[in-house]
Protein backbone atom coordinates (compact mmCIF):
# COMPACT_ATOMS: atom_id res chain seq x y z
CA UNK A 1 0.00 0.00 0.00
CA UNK A 2 1.34 3.39 -0.86
CA UNK A 3 0.90 6.38 1.15
CA UNK A 4 -1.07 9.39 -1.21
CA UNK A 5 -0.13 13.19 0.30
CA UNK A 6 -1.08 16.25 -1.09
CA UNK A 7 1.52 17.06 -2.98
CA UNK A 8 3.46 14.61 -5.05
CA UNK A 9 7.41 14.73 -4.24
CA UNK A 10 9.53 15.83 -6.86
CA UNK A 11 12.35 14.29 -7.53
CA UNK A 12 15.22 14.20 -9.80
CA UNK A 13 19.06 12.11 -10.14
CA UNK A 14 22.21 13.48 -10.69
CA UNK A 15 24.25 12.26 -13.51
CA UNK A 16 26.13 9.00 -12.78
CA UNK A 17 24.44 8.42 -9.48
CA UNK A 18 22.61 5.52 -8.59
CA UNK A 19 19.78 7.38 -5.94
CA UNK A 20 17.43 10.05 -6.27
CA UNK A 21 16.67 13.39 -3.95
CA UNK A 22 14.25 15.30 -3.46
CA UNK A 23 14.37 18.60 -6.10
CA UNK A 24 12.17 20.89 -4.63
CA UNK A 25 10.31 21.37 -1.54
CA UNK A 26 9.09 18.18 0.47
CA UNK A 27 12.18 17.55 2.86
CA UNK A 28 10.43 18.22 5.93
CA UNK A 29 7.34 16.20 4.75
CA UNK A 30 9.99 13.11 4.16
CA UNK A 31 11.91 13.61 7.43
CA UNK A 32 8.07 13.17 8.60
CA UNK A 33 7.34 10.24 7.08
CA UNK A 34 10.95 8.56 8.06
CA UNK A 35 10.07 9.41 11.52
CA UNK A 36 6.62 7.94 11.41
CA UNK A 37 8.21 4.53 9.86
CA UNK A 38 10.98 4.13 12.71
CA UNK A 39 8.72 4.45 15.32
CA UNK A 40 5.62 2.10 13.45
CA UNK A 41 7.29 0.17 11.08
CA UNK A 42 4.45 0.83 9.00
CA UNK A 43 5.29 0.41 5.28
CA UNK A 44 2.52 2.89 4.62
CA UNK A 45 5.04 5.08 5.81
CA UNK A 46 7.92 3.90 3.37
CA UNK A 47 6.76 4.41 -0.10
CA UNK A 48 5.32 7.57 -1.33
CA UNK A 49 3.77 9.20 -4.80
CA UNK A 50 6.87 10.72 -6.80
CA UNK A 51 7.20 12.70 -9.23
CA UNK A 52 10.59 12.92 -11.79
CA UNK A 53 11.84 15.59 -12.69
CA UNK A 54 14.83 15.64 -15.01
CA UNK A 55 18.21 16.83 -13.96
CA UNK A 56 18.97 20.48 -14.39
CA UNK A 57 22.11 21.43 -12.84
CA UNK A 58 23.56 21.22 -9.32
CA UNK A 59 22.68 25.09 -8.77
CA UNK A 60 18.65 24.69 -9.07
CA UNK A 61 19.09 22.01 -6.52
CA UNK A 62 20.78 24.13 -4.00
CA UNK A 63 18.83 27.57 -4.90
CA UNK A 64 15.46 24.92 -4.23
CA UNK A 65 16.72 23.97 -1.17
CA UNK A 66 17.90 26.97 -0.02
CA UNK A 67 14.13 28.90 -0.79
CA UNK A 68 12.95 25.86 1.34
CA UNK A 69 14.79 26.22 4.26
CA UNK A 70 13.85 30.04 4.04
CA UNK A 71 10.12 29.24 4.35
CA UNK A 72 11.08 26.61 6.63
CA UNK A 73 13.63 29.43 8.59
CA UNK A 74 15.30 26.10 10.48
CA UNK A 75 18.58 26.90 9.01
CA UNK A 76 21.14 28.80 11.24
CA UNK A 77 22.92 31.60 10.29
CA UNK A 78 26.45 29.44 9.67
CA UNK A 79 25.37 27.55 7.45
CA UNK A 80 23.34 29.34 5.29
CA UNK A 81 26.08 31.48 4.77
CA UNK A 82 28.32 28.10 3.58
CA UNK A 83 24.99 27.45 1.53
CA UNK A 84 25.06 30.88 -0.36
CA UNK A 85 28.53 30.29 -0.95
CA UNK A 86 28.69 27.01 -2.02
CA UNK A 87 25.58 28.53 -4.71
CA UNK A 88 27.56 30.93 -5.43
CA UNK A 89 30.20 28.73 -6.40
CA UNK A 90 28.36 26.43 -8.28
CA UNK A 91 26.94 29.17 -10.76
CA UNK A 92 30.43 30.36 -11.48
CA UNK A 93 31.85 27.08 -12.54
CA UNK A 94 28.48 26.70 -15.16
CA UNK A 95 28.90 30.39 -16.40
CA UNK A 96 32.65 29.75 -16.33
CA UNK A 97 33.39 33.64 -14.86
CA UNK A 98 33.72 34.88 -11.42
CA UNK A 99 30.42 36.62 -10.09
CA UNK A 100 30.42 40.20 -8.44
CA UNK A 101 28.36 40.11 -5.23
CA UNK A 102 25.82 42.94 -7.27
CA UNK A 103 25.76 39.68 -10.19
CA UNK A 104 25.15 36.90 -8.22
CA UNK A 105 22.76 38.87 -6.34
CA UNK A 106 20.66 39.48 -9.06
CA UNK A 107 20.87 35.93 -11.27
CA UNK A 108 19.86 34.45 -7.73
CA UNK A 109 16.60 36.39 -7.80
CA UNK A 110 16.40 35.31 -11.45
CA UNK A 111 16.11 31.74 -9.97
CA UNK A 112 13.81 32.52 -7.09
CA UNK A 113 16.08 33.33 -3.89
CA UNK A 114 16.45 36.94 -3.41
CA UNK A 115 19.51 38.09 -1.05
CA UNK A 116 21.04 41.52 -1.31
CA UNK A 117 24.53 42.56 -1.57
CA UNK A 118 24.90 43.89 2.11
CA UNK A 119 23.57 40.42 3.14
CA UNK A 120 26.33 38.74 1.02
CA UNK A 121 29.04 40.96 2.65
CA UNK A 122 27.07 39.84 6.06
CA UNK A 123 27.45 36.24 5.18
CA UNK A 124 31.32 36.37 4.16
CA UNK A 125 32.14 38.20 7.47
CA UNK A 126 29.93 35.17 9.13
CA UNK A 127 33.04 32.64 7.23
CA UNK A 128 35.34 34.63 8.59
CA UNK A 129 34.43 34.80 11.93
CA UNK A 130 33.53 30.55 11.90
CA UNK A 131 37.28 30.20 12.07
CA UNK A 132 37.69 32.48 15.21
CA UNK A 133 34.56 31.58 17.04
CA UNK A 134 33.02 27.88 15.24
CA UNK A 135 31.41 27.22 18.86
CA UNK A 136 29.22 30.50 19.03
CA UNK A 137 28.83 30.86 15.39
CA UNK A 138 26.77 27.02 15.47
CA UNK A 139 25.30 27.08 18.05
CA UNK A 140 22.55 29.03 16.82
CA UNK A 141 23.05 32.42 18.41
CA UNK A 142 24.88 34.01 15.59
CA UNK A 143 22.33 36.91 14.17
CA UNK A 144 22.94 39.83 11.66
CA UNK A 145 23.08 42.17 14.59
CA UNK A 146 26.32 39.95 16.38
CA UNK A 147 27.86 40.10 12.69
CA UNK A 148 27.41 44.07 12.26
CA UNK A 149 28.51 45.00 15.64
CA UNK A 150 31.42 42.55 15.37
CA UNK A 151 32.29 43.51 11.68
CA UNK A 152 32.15 47.62 12.75
CA UNK A 153 34.46 46.66 16.02
CA UNK A 154 36.85 44.75 13.63
CA UNK A 155 36.80 46.92 11.26
CA UNK A 156 37.41 50.33 14.07
CA UNK A 157 40.04 48.37 15.60
CA UNK A 158 42.08 47.50 12.46
CA UNK A 159 42.08 51.28 11.03
CA UNK A 160 43.04 52.52 14.84
CA UNK A 161 45.97 49.90 14.73
CA UNK A 162 47.29 50.20 11.24
CA UNK A 163 50.05 52.42 11.98
CA UNK A 164 50.65 51.04 15.17
CA UNK A 165 51.08 47.32 15.00
CA UNK A 166 51.17 44.68 12.32
CA UNK A 167 50.31 41.88 14.86
CA UNK A 168 46.27 43.09 15.28
CA UNK A 169 44.77 40.81 13.24
CA UNK A 170 46.69 38.05 15.20
CA UNK A 171 45.94 39.68 18.59
CA UNK A 172 42.17 39.93 17.17
CA UNK A 173 42.08 36.25 16.80
CA UNK A 174 43.71 35.09 19.47
CA UNK A 175 40.72 37.00 21.81
CA UNK A 176 37.90 35.89 19.72
CA UNK A 177 39.13 32.60 19.69
CA UNK A 178 39.85 32.55 23.38
CA UNK A 179 36.12 33.79 24.19
CA UNK A 180 34.36 30.90 21.79
CA UNK A 181 32.28 29.31 24.35
CA UNK A 182 28.57 29.58 25.54
CA UNK A 183 29.07 33.07 27.64
CA UNK A 184 30.43 34.91 24.57
CA UNK A 185 29.94 38.72 25.39
CA UNK A 186 31.34 41.35 23.24
CA UNK A 187 31.99 43.64 26.43
CA UNK A 188 34.17 41.09 27.88
CA UNK A 189 35.77 40.13 24.74
CA UNK A 190 36.65 43.84 23.87
CA UNK A 191 38.20 44.28 27.80
CA UNK A 192 40.64 41.17 26.57
CA UNK A 193 41.60 43.14 23.37
CA UNK A 194 42.43 46.83 25.28
CA UNK A 195 44.71 44.99 27.18
CA UNK A 196 46.32 43.11 24.92
CA UNK A 197 46.87 46.20 22.86
CA UNK A 198 47.42 48.23 25.09
CA UNK A 199 50.41 45.82 26.22
CA UNK A 200 51.62 45.84 22.54
CA UNK A 201 51.13 49.57 21.24
CA UNK A 202 52.10 50.79 24.93
CA UNK A 203 49.34 52.50 25.76
CA UNK A 204 46.65 52.70 28.49
CA UNK A 205 43.90 49.93 27.44
CA UNK A 206 41.31 52.25 28.33
CA UNK A 207 42.51 55.52 26.57
CA UNK A 208 42.26 52.55 23.37
CA UNK A 209 38.76 51.91 24.73
CA UNK A 210 37.89 55.54 24.43
CA UNK A 211 39.42 56.27 21.17
CA UNK A 212 38.03 53.35 19.71
CA UNK A 213 34.26 54.44 20.92
CA UNK A 214 34.95 57.68 19.97
CA UNK A 215 35.29 56.62 16.47
CA UNK A 216 32.29 54.11 16.42
CA UNK A 217 30.34 56.49 17.51
CA UNK A 218 31.38 59.08 14.54
CA UNK A 219 31.38 56.20 12.11
CA UNK A 220 27.55 56.85 11.14
CA UNK A 221 25.10 58.97 11.56
CA UNK A 222 21.33 58.28 12.72
CA UNK A 223 19.62 57.34 9.99
CA UNK A 224 16.53 59.52 10.63
CA UNK A 225 18.62 62.45 11.66
CA UNK A 226 19.64 62.26 8.32
CA UNK A 227 16.79 62.88 6.56
CA UNK A 228 15.74 65.26 8.67
CA UNK A 229 18.77 67.12 7.86
CA UNK A 230 17.82 66.59 4.12
CA UNK A 231 14.17 67.93 4.45
CA UNK A 232 15.63 71.23 6.68
CA UNK A 233 17.74 71.73 3.97
CA UNK A 234 14.92 71.68 1.44
CA UNK A 235 12.86 73.62 3.77
CA UNK A 236 16.12 76.30 3.60
CA UNK A 237 16.48 76.44 0.33
CA UNK A 238 12.52 76.85 -0.30
CA UNK A 239 12.45 79.65 2.41
CA UNK A 240 15.60 81.42 1.37
CA UNK A 241 13.55 81.71 -2.35
CA UNK A 242 10.63 83.53 -1.14
CA UNK A 243 10.71 86.95 0.48
CA UNK A 244 7.87 86.52 2.70
CA UNK A 245 8.04 87.56 6.09
CA UNK A 246 6.94 85.97 9.38
CA UNK A 247 6.43 87.47 12.87
CA UNK A 248 9.32 87.79 14.50
CA UNK A 249 11.55 89.53 17.28
CA UNK A 250 14.13 92.37 16.64
CA UNK A 251 16.65 92.64 18.14
CA UNK A 252 18.37 95.39 20.19
CA UNK A 253 20.82 96.71 18.07
CA UNK A 254 19.00 95.69 14.30
CA UNK A 255 21.36 93.51 13.25
CA UNK A 256 18.69 91.02 12.12
CA UNK A 257 15.63 88.90 13.73
CA UNK A 258 16.05 86.59 16.11
CA UNK A 259 13.31 83.99 17.56
CA UNK A 260 11.39 85.08 20.86
CA UNK A 261 13.01 83.57 23.68
CA UNK A 262 9.91 82.91 24.81
CA UNK A 263 8.19 80.72 22.34
CA UNK A 264 7.51 76.91 23.01
CA UNK A 265 9.90 74.17 21.94
CA UNK A 266 7.37 73.90 18.18
CA UNK A 267 9.12 77.54 17.32
CA UNK A 268 12.69 76.05 16.73
CA UNK A 269 11.30 74.38 13.50
CA UNK A 270 9.90 77.75 12.32
CA UNK A 271 13.97 78.74 11.57
CA UNK A 272 13.74 76.12 8.45
CA UNK A 273 10.59 78.93 7.53
CA UNK A 274 11.90 82.77 8.13
CA UNK A 275 13.99 84.54 6.03
CA UNK A 276 16.59 87.32 7.73
CA UNK A 277 14.21 90.02 6.02
CA UNK A 278 15.53 92.32 8.87
CA UNK A 279 18.92 92.23 7.82
CA UNK A 280 18.38 92.33 4.12
CA UNK A 281 16.51 95.13 4.68
CA UNK A 282 19.22 97.38 6.02
CA UNK A 283 21.78 98.85 3.87
CA UNK A 284 25.13 96.90 3.41
CA UNK A 285 27.51 100.35 4.87
CA UNK A 286 24.74 100.83 7.68
CA UNK A 287 25.18 96.58 8.47
CA UNK A 288 28.47 97.23 8.40
CA UNK A 289 28.44 100.04 10.57
CA UNK A 290 26.50 98.14 12.82
CA UNK A 291 28.84 95.24 13.41
CA UNK A 292 31.49 97.80 14.15
CA UNK A 293 29.14 98.96 17.05
CA UNK A 294 28.53 95.41 18.08
CA UNK A 295 32.55 94.74 19.06
CA UNK A 296 32.18 97.62 21.12
CA UNK A 297 29.21 96.86 22.79
CA UNK A 298 27.79 93.33 24.58
CA UNK A 299 25.65 90.85 23.70
CA UNK A 300 22.71 89.96 26.27
CA UNK A 301 23.20 88.11 29.28
CA UNK A 302 21.14 84.83 30.46
CA UNK A 303 19.58 87.31 32.84
CA UNK A 304 19.81 90.94 31.77
CA UNK A 305 21.27 93.23 29.13
CA UNK A 306 24.95 94.13 29.35
CA UNK A 307 26.28 97.12 27.28
CA UNK A 308 30.40 96.48 27.09
CA UNK A 309 32.14 93.90 25.38
CA UNK A 310 35.38 94.77 26.34
CA UNK A 311 37.91 92.48 27.63
CA UNK A 312 38.23 92.84 31.51
CA UNK A 313 41.96 93.37 32.24
CA UNK A 314 44.10 92.77 35.57
CA UNK A 315 46.72 95.76 36.66
CA UNK A 316 49.19 94.01 34.66
CA UNK A 317 47.49 94.48 31.34
CA UNK A 318 46.61 90.35 30.55
CA UNK A 319 43.23 89.17 30.43
CA UNK A 320 41.10 87.97 32.85
CA UNK A 321 40.38 84.67 33.08
CA UNK A 322 37.67 85.38 35.56
CA UNK A 323 36.25 87.54 33.73
CA UNK A 324 36.37 85.80 30.32
CA UNK A 325 34.77 82.77 31.69
CA UNK A 326 32.03 85.05 33.02
CA UNK A 327 31.45 86.38 29.42
CA UNK A 328 31.62 82.69 27.86
CA UNK A 329 29.49 81.20 29.84
CA UNK A 330 26.79 84.41 29.20
CA UNK A 331 27.55 84.21 25.20
CA UNK A 332 26.78 80.64 25.15
CA UNK A 333 23.66 80.93 26.99
CA UNK A 334 22.41 83.62 25.08
CA UNK A 335 23.10 81.63 21.96
CA UNK A 336 21.25 78.30 23.00
CA UNK A 337 18.32 80.29 24.42
CA UNK A 338 17.77 80.78 20.05
CA UNK A 339 17.68 77.07 19.88
CA UNK A 340 15.59 76.49 23.12
CA UNK A 341 18.76 74.41 24.28
CA UNK A 342 20.45 76.45 27.40
CA UNK A 343 18.96 74.36 30.25
CA UNK A 344 21.93 71.57 29.37
CA UNK A 345 24.74 74.47 29.98
CA UNK A 346 26.01 74.67 33.06
CA UNK A 347 28.17 77.68 34.58
CA UNK A 348 31.85 76.77 36.00
CA UNK A 349 34.75 78.07 37.60
CA UNK A 350 37.08 75.85 35.68
CA UNK A 351 37.74 75.28 32.32
CA UNK A 352 36.15 77.79 29.90
CA UNK A 353 33.68 78.69 31.86
CA UNK A 354 30.50 76.42 30.95
CA UNK A 355 29.86 72.63 30.46
CA UNK A 356 27.32 70.86 28.91
CA UNK A 357 25.10 68.36 30.68
CA UNK A 358 22.82 65.99 28.45
CA UNK A 359 19.41 66.50 27.51
CA UNK A 360 16.79 65.77 30.19
CA UNK A 361 14.60 63.44 27.06
CA UNK A 362 16.38 61.65 24.44
CA UNK A 363 16.08 62.90 20.94
CA UNK A 364 13.34 61.24 19.47
CA UNK A 365 13.05 61.53 16.04
CA UNK A 366 10.18 59.83 15.01
CA UNK A 367 6.44 61.42 14.86
CA UNK A 368 5.52 64.61 12.41
CA UNK A 369 7.91 65.93 9.63
CA UNK A 370 7.91 69.36 11.67
CA UNK A 371 8.96 67.84 14.45
CA UNK A 372 11.80 65.65 13.40
CA UNK A 373 13.30 68.83 12.08
CA UNK A 374 12.70 70.74 15.81
CA UNK A 375 14.57 67.92 17.00
CA UNK A 376 17.24 67.27 14.63
CA UNK A 377 18.12 71.00 14.70
CA UNK A 378 18.31 70.58 19.00
CA UNK A 379 20.52 67.28 18.45
CA UNK A 380 23.29 69.27 16.31
CA UNK A 381 23.26 72.30 18.47
CA UNK A 382 23.88 70.00 21.72
CA UNK A 383 27.01 68.41 20.23
CA UNK A 384 28.10 71.60 19.12
CA UNK A 385 27.67 72.99 22.37
CA UNK A 386 29.55 69.94 23.57
CA UNK A 387 32.44 69.97 20.84
CA UNK A 388 33.00 74.03 21.95
CA UNK A 389 32.91 73.05 26.00
CA UNK A 390 36.29 70.83 25.08
CA UNK A 391 34.94 69.35 28.21
CA UNK A 392 35.27 65.16 26.74
CA UNK A 393 38.61 65.74 24.90
CA UNK A 394 40.91 64.53 27.64
CA UNK A 395 40.68 62.70 30.52
CA UNK A 396 42.72 65.01 32.85
CA UNK A 397 39.23 67.52 32.30
CA UNK A 398 36.84 65.07 33.61
CA UNK A 399 37.25 66.37 37.54
CA UNK A 400 35.45 69.13 35.36
CA UNK A 401 32.06 67.38 34.92
CA UNK A 402 32.00 64.21 36.63
CA UNK A 403 29.33 65.44 38.72
CA UNK A 404 27.10 65.28 35.95
CA UNK A 405 24.58 62.72 33.74
CA UNK A 406 26.59 62.73 30.83
CA UNK A 407 30.01 61.78 32.70
CA UNK A 408 28.14 59.16 33.94
CA UNK A 409 26.67 57.82 30.62
CA UNK A 410 30.14 58.40 28.65
CA UNK A 411 32.08 56.48 31.62
CA UNK A 412 30.53 54.83 34.39
CA UNK A 413 28.12 52.69 32.07
CA UNK A 414 28.91 49.09 31.42
CA UNK A 415 31.54 48.98 28.45
CA UNK A 416 29.56 48.71 24.96
CA UNK A 417 26.09 49.59 26.58
CA UNK A 418 24.39 52.15 24.83
CA UNK A 419 22.94 54.41 27.75
CA UNK A 420 25.17 57.17 25.62
CA UNK A 421 23.12 56.76 22.00
CA UNK A 422 20.00 56.35 23.57
CA UNK A 423 20.31 59.14 25.13
CA UNK A 424 21.51 61.36 22.55
CA UNK A 425 22.37 59.35 19.27
CA UNK A 426 25.83 59.07 17.45
CA UNK A 427 27.20 62.85 16.69
CA UNK A 428 26.32 64.40 13.37
CA UNK A 429 28.45 64.40 10.46
CA UNK A 430 31.16 67.25 10.42
CA UNK A 431 29.30 68.79 7.17
CA UNK A 432 26.13 68.49 8.62
CA UNK A 433 27.16 70.56 11.69
CA UNK A 434 28.97 72.91 9.25
CA UNK A 435 25.96 73.54 6.97
CA UNK A 436 23.35 74.09 9.70
CA UNK A 437 25.15 76.02 12.43
CA UNK A 438 27.94 78.07 11.03
CA UNK A 439 26.75 78.28 7.15
CA UNK A 440 23.30 78.34 7.72
CA UNK A 441 21.47 81.74 7.82
CA UNK A 442 18.01 80.74 8.31
CA UNK A 443 18.69 78.14 11.55
CA UNK A 444 21.42 81.05 13.04
CA UNK A 445 20.78 84.33 12.46
CA UNK A 446 23.68 87.03 11.84
CA UNK A 447 23.56 87.68 15.68
CA UNK A 448 23.76 84.82 16.53
CA UNK A 449 26.82 84.12 14.50
CA UNK A 450 27.82 87.20 15.89
CA UNK A 451 27.96 85.81 19.30
CA UNK A 452 28.94 82.71 18.48
CA UNK A 453 32.07 84.39 16.75
CA UNK A 454 32.65 86.79 19.72
CA UNK A 455 32.46 83.28 22.23
CA UNK A 456 35.47 81.17 20.14
CA UNK A 457 37.13 84.29 19.88
CA UNK A 458 37.10 84.67 23.92
CA UNK A 459 38.06 80.74 23.98
CA UNK A 460 41.00 81.55 21.76
CA UNK A 461 41.89 84.35 24.07
CA UNK A 462 42.07 81.70 26.98
CA UNK A 463 43.99 79.09 25.67
CA UNK A 464 46.55 81.81 24.44
CA UNK A 465 47.03 83.75 28.09
CA UNK A 466 47.01 80.49 29.91
CA UNK A 467 48.42 77.34 29.86
CA UNK A 468 45.99 74.05 29.98
CA UNK A 469 46.51 73.27 33.28
CA UNK A 470 45.78 76.55 35.36
CA UNK A 471 41.95 76.21 32.79
CA UNK A 472 41.10 73.00 33.92
CA UNK A 473 42.39 72.61 37.76
CA UNK A 474 42.82 76.46 38.95
CA UNK A 475 39.69 77.20 40.98
CA UNK A 476 38.40 80.93 41.36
Amino acid sequence: MQLRVANNFNITRRPGDNLFMVESGGNTRLQILNELYNETGDEVFNQVQCLFVPWSSESTILTSHLIENEIRGDMILIDKAYAVKSLKEEIEIELAKELSRNEFSKLAAERGYKVSRRNLIRLDYAIELDQMIPQVMRRGTGSYKLLDDLKKLHQTYSDYCSDKTDRFELIFMGVMSEHDNEEFNIKDMRTDLDEQLAAEIEVQSNHIFLEIQSRIVNSTAHQNSSDAFNSLAQHTTSTESQSTQQSEVIDPDNTTSVPSTSSQESDVSNYANKTNAAATEQQPENLAEKQATNNQQSTPSPSSKDNSTQLTLDPEGEVNLASLRKRNYELICHFARHFIMDHVIHQSDSGLGFIIECPVEPFDFEGSQRHKETTYLKYVVWWFLLGLSEQNTDPKRFHAWNHLELFTLFHHHERGTNALTDRVKQPPEILNLLAIIIQCPVALTDTGFLQLFRLMENIRKIKKHYPDKLIWDHQE
